[in-house]
């Protein structure tokens, strides 16, 4: 590096050191199994975590933990991260130095293996253009772009100039800026055929290796970053790249991020000299506002948050936070070591300021201020200087307690004093303000005015007001000019007073003002006065009611220091635990604390004024601070994340799972408000709505609900870092614990159903069983009817008798028998035939005495044969069936000498009875009722399912019987 760059960073480093606007910067370290993580890339995605690349894998964080977040089905880490993007579809893209990319959608992380072109080299940056195709940068292989789910390649082959790629940014237009070891190239894929276009040193650049690029918040102008070059600005459209003069012979090292903060200003982070800011409209003017870094320290990625926040990241452990909107100026330790009195920023961007040492000013320098005592040989030295002005003739007015004010003019030094003897109402001026040439005073006996003169030297004169000219108290401790040319003046006692068109108007109790004392005062864009008081916090007034506005919206502290507007039209209220930021729009508060930097702010009284810039100066112990947000939209409340719901204490999924079986009914809900400036002043606020009758707050960031019944609920969640949740968005989570299925309408209707069916079947069944039983006992009757009818018909009794009347002749001793037979025969009819089933035995006993009275006719030409075991007697069977059987064969057969006829009775299996005997029918047979046997086969049909069967051949006729189990 030649001896004059050398000499040039010794100088603006040392220089910047003593003066610079620094940062606030909170450094927050991590450690992964008792590991510091070295965090190289930040990402913040949607939902509003922050996302860790580091050499360990990947983290995400919270605010209060860092999680490892590993592959799916794998508990090992993926190698070092070297670059972070979300796409559209939420999904977050992890690029590592190895070259294997992941993607992490709905809490799975997966590889992203292509078929083809997979990257081999590290991955070190990514970034989706309009037309939603993910574009890689590798380093040595090019650059690649992800389209219709084919993943193709741009290298020098294709027209990129080199193949080592550094970073990416999109425009409007659907291209890729590619920043490369050769220039930028410019690539769009949005047509079948690869398009790149190239800008170089020969187009402007002041160096071909392009190690950062980033666009600007209105998407017009890319910033490039150099190797050695330092940067520059492109037109988006044009393409046409302008040189700045800063960076002409850049005496700092390697540019590794720039993050725009607006159209024309961006931080710059470099390699080895720390970070620094550039304002397009002092293009001269570039600040380091890093105060204190660590040794050796090199950064590697910058992120801007929701919340307005800095991160740094670098080759040390942790990660360092900053607020951009905030600055502080540092007192050299030699000059004053107390705390701020009274802030104004003059028309010149010099800054005067008082504390108990004297006065001060902060002169602006091109690489920041240079801050010395100011009219060190006034005579206003004698007093402490309590408030500071700025007249329309650029005369700086110095308020004392105790000497009046001095007008001085800032170029030659001279003074002129007013007290009480010049006309003054009061030597004791605590503040001051003016509109055109007109100043007024507020003192501790009232208010002065005066009327400057074309002249700067001509004398003035006061005109003076006091309590009993209509001003409520002589202790009047800021007098304010609002938009409408009204003067108002904040007393001690007797709350405020308005002088409008001559006249003054007092408001107190009256119109809502409960406080006697007011502070400080202020007007927003809307034409509404906000006052401050001690321990009442704040008051709106719409010129005809104070509203108070206190710690439920949100407010820290109720004794108010002071009260401003920034350019964004938001009220800015100062107090001992730091600044609160209030939209009148909305209602909504956000603040900035010690974390930010503010503390030990002092005790004294509007000590805030702003700048022709819209800066707001203000005073604390040992520094100014200056306040000037690049953006209105910044996140005012933290962003409440449902991040785990588990049933009986394991994760399920948040998305898929919203009904749960009745037992599954222990269920716990995490939750995260993320809050990165300070995390420990969440607090949540809760409800399970079909549960719980009211909200609950919280600083748990989990609750557990055990035994829940059945029911439809919705878990709602919101979180708040100052209390209030009325403007809070809340975060829903609807489910259901399913009744058990007994416990259901359609297990209701089912078994209303099914005992409505079963009464019917009983019904039906009952009179099937009815109609079955009148059927069989009619069957049985006919039966009955039939077995008596054949047996008393007169052909029976006639053969019987004849029978009867050749036993006598022959032998008495038998025709008794006979006789005795013939009488249990009937007499056993008549038992049976009032049964359903009788024994087996009882029936082959029926058959065999009716068997004895036809043998005692046909002699030995009638032959019966039964074969049935002692256990199968004891089976049932329709009562008289064998006898009608047997005397059927009888019947319709021939029996004689040369044709004995012979019935079989023998079991088959157990299951049916066989009734056999020859078939040789009669050449005249008898006629026939056909009743008998088609009512054996209905009485079985009733009785069993099993059927009579009839088989009928040229041998035998046979007919098989069920046999019915006594069971």
């Amino acid at each position: 590096m030649p001896v004059f760059r050398l000499f040039l960073l010794f100088f603006l480093l040392r220089s910047l050191a003593v003066s610079g606007q620094e940062l606030h910067f909170n450094t927050r370290t991590f450690e992964h199994n008792n590991e510091p993580l070295k965090v190289k890339k930040l990402y913040q995605d949607a939902a509003g975590f922050v996302w860790l690349g580091t050499a360990q894998g990947l983290f995400q964080y919270d605010g209060f933990e860092t999680k490892p977040v590993f592959p799916e089905n794998s508990g090992q880490a993926i190698p070092p991260v070297s670059a972070l993007f979300q796409d559209k579809h939420k999904r977050l893209w992890v690029g590592c130095e190895n070259g294997e990319i992941y993607r992490l959608h709905q809490q799975k992380l997966t590889p992203f293996k292509p078929q083809k072109h997979a990257p081999k080299s590290a991955v070190l940056a990514m970034q989706e253009d309009a037309n939603g195709f993910i574009w890689l940068a590798t380093y040595g292989d090019g650059l690649y772009c992800w389209k219709q789910k084919l993943l193709s390649r741009f290298n020098t082959q294709t027209g990129l100039p080199d193949d080592y790629v550094y970073a990416l940014t999109a425009d409007q237009k659907g291209n890729i800026w590619a920043g490369t070891d050769r220039g930028i190239a410019i690539c769009n894929f949005s047509t079948a055929k690869k398009q790149v276009s190239k800008i170089g040193t020969a187009q402007g650049l002041p160096d071909n290796i392009v190690t950062a690029l980033a666009i600007c918040p209105g998407k017009k102008t890319i910033w490039a970053g150099t190797y050695s070059g330092g940067f520059c600005q492109i037109d988006a459209e044009t393409r046409n790249v302008t040189k700045l003069k800063i960076a002409e012979n850049w005496p700092y090292s390697v540019i590794s991020a720039i993050l725009p903060t607006t159209a024309s200003a961006a931080l710059i982070a470099t390699h080895n000299h720390g970070l620094f800011e550039f304002d397009g409209a002092e293009p001269e003017k570039m600040v380091w506002v890093e105060g204190e870094k660590p040794a050796g320290f090199k950064i590697s990625d910058l992120l801007y948050d929701a919340e307005g926040s800095v991160w740094v990241a670098g080759n040390t452990s942790g990660i360092r936070l900053a607020k951009p909107a905030l600055r502080f100026l540092k007192f050299p330790e030699k000059q004053t070591a107390a705390g701020v009195l009274a802030v104004l920023p003059d028309k010149k961007g010099n800054i005067w300021f008082s504390t108990d040492e004297g006065l001060f000013c902060a002169r602006k320098q091109n690489h920041g201020f240079n801050i010395e005592p100011a009219f060190s040989g006034l005579p206003f030295q004698e007093f402490k200087v309590i408030s500071l002005y700025e007249d329309a003739q650029q005369f700086l007015w110095v308020g004392t307690f105790g000497g009046g004010v001095f007008r001085i003019d800032p170029e030659t030094g001279k003074a002129t004093q007013f007290t009480e003897k010049n006309g003054l109402v009061n030597d004791n001026v605590l503040s001051i303000a003016g509109s055109g040439n007109e100043i007024w005073l507020a003192t501790l006996g009232g208010a002065s005015r005066c009327k400057l003169k074309n002249n700067p030297e001509a004398s003035l004169q006061f005109q003076n007001y006091n309590q009993h000219d209509g001003i409520g108290f002589n202790y009047i401790y800021q007098v304010f000019i609002d938009s409408k040319k009204r003067v108002w003046f904040a007393t001690d006692g007797k709350g405020l007073t308005k002088l409008e068109h001559g006249r003054f108007t007092n408001y107190a109790e009256k119109e809502g003002l409960t406080s006697r004392t007011v502070y400080s005062l202020a007007e927003t864009r809307d034409g509404n006065l906000w006052v401050s008081t001690p321990k009442s916090g704040l008051f709106r007034f719409d010129n005809q009611r104070f509203v108070n506005f206190s710690t439920p919206e949100g407010l820290r502290d109720l004794n108010i220091n002071a009260l401003q507007t920034d350019n964004f039209g938001n009220l800015l209220v100062l107090h001992q635990k730091g600044l609160d930021i209030l939209d009148p729009e909305t209602g909504k508060m956000r603040s900035l604390g010690s974390e930010s930097g503010l503390q030990q702010m002092g005790q004294d009284l509007n000590t805030m004024a702003k700048a022709a810039d819209g800066t707001v100066w203000f005073g604390a112990q040992k520094v100014l601070v200056a306040y000037k947000p690049v953006k209105a939209q910044v996140a005012d409340q933290p962003k409440t994340n449902i991040t785990s719901v588990q049933l009986f204490l394991k994760p399920v999924s948040a998305i898929s799972n919203t009904a749960f079986a009745h037992d599954e009914n222990h269920i716990s809900f995490e939750y995260a408000g993320l809050w990165f400036q300070q995390p420990e002043e969440v607090s949540y606020r809760l409800k399970l709505e079909g549960y719980d009758r009211e909200w609950t707050v919280s600083n748990n960031r989990s609750i557990t609900y055990p035994k829940l019944p059945p029911g439809s609920y919705t878990f709602k969640v919101s979180a708040s870092a100052t209390g209030n949740f009325e403007n809070a968005p809340v975060q829903t989570y609807p489910f259901q614990v399913q009744r058990p299925f007994w416990n259901t309408a359609w297990f209701y209707l089912l078994s209303f159903a099914a005992g409505g069916g079963l009464l019917f079947g009983f019904i039906k069944s009952r009179e099937k069983r009815l109609k079955k039983a009148e059927r069989l006992e009619k069957d049985k009757v006919t039966f009955q009817f039939e077995t008596l009818k054949n047996q008393v018909n007169p052909h029976f009794l006639f053969n019987s008798f004849n029978t009867l009347i050749g036993i006598i002749e022959d032998d008495r001793e038998a025709a008794v028998e006979y006789v005795e037979k013939l009488s249990d025969f009937f007499r056993n009819i008549l038992v049976y035939r009032e049964k359903d089933t009788i024994t087996l035995a009882e029936e082959l006993e029926l058959v065999q005495h009716y068997y004895f009275l036809q043998q005692k006719r046909y002699g030995s030409n009638l032959a019966l044969e039964i074969i049935v075991s002692a256990n199968e007697r004891e089976l049932l069977i329709a009562p008289l069936t064998l006898q009608l059987l047997v005397e059927n064969a009888i019947k319709h057969n021939v029996v004689s000498r040369s044709k004995p006829l012979t019935v079989q009775l023998f079991t088959e299996a157990g299951d049916y009875l066989v009734v056999r005997n020859t078939l040789q029918k009669k050449k005249m047979p008898e006629q026939s009722t056909g009743i008998g046997l088609a009512n054996i086969c209905k009485r079985y049909a009733i009785l069993t399912r099993k059927p009579v069967q009839i088989i009928e051949n040229a041998m035998v006729f046979e007919v098989k019987i069920p046999l019915i189990s006594a069971v």
